[in-house]
């Protein structure tokens, strides 16, 4: 059986407030420290999908249907 994979194009904190010009880097790391907004780390560097923080900025993602997954993986390199 074959599966494919979607490849979600991740952002860095500050490519997602350049992409998303309605969210300072203050927010976004608010959202990310109090558990509202999944992420993951990739060395030190916090990665998030574009397409969640479309869902987040268009409103079909609420703080609260992420607030008691666990938010992040660690990727080793």
């Amino acid at each position: 059986m074959d599966r494919v994979r979607e490849i979600t194009k991740m952002l860095t904190v500050k490519e997602a407030v350049r992409a998303f010009p309605g969210l300072s880097e203050y927010c976004i790391r608010r959202l990310i420290a109090g558990g509202n907004l999944p992420y993951v780390t990739a060395g030190r560097k916090i990665l998030i999908s574009e397409q969640v923080l479309n869902d987040y900025v268009s409103g079909r993602l609420s703080a609260d249907s992420t607030k008691n997954e666990r938010n992040f993986v660690a990727l080793k390199s």
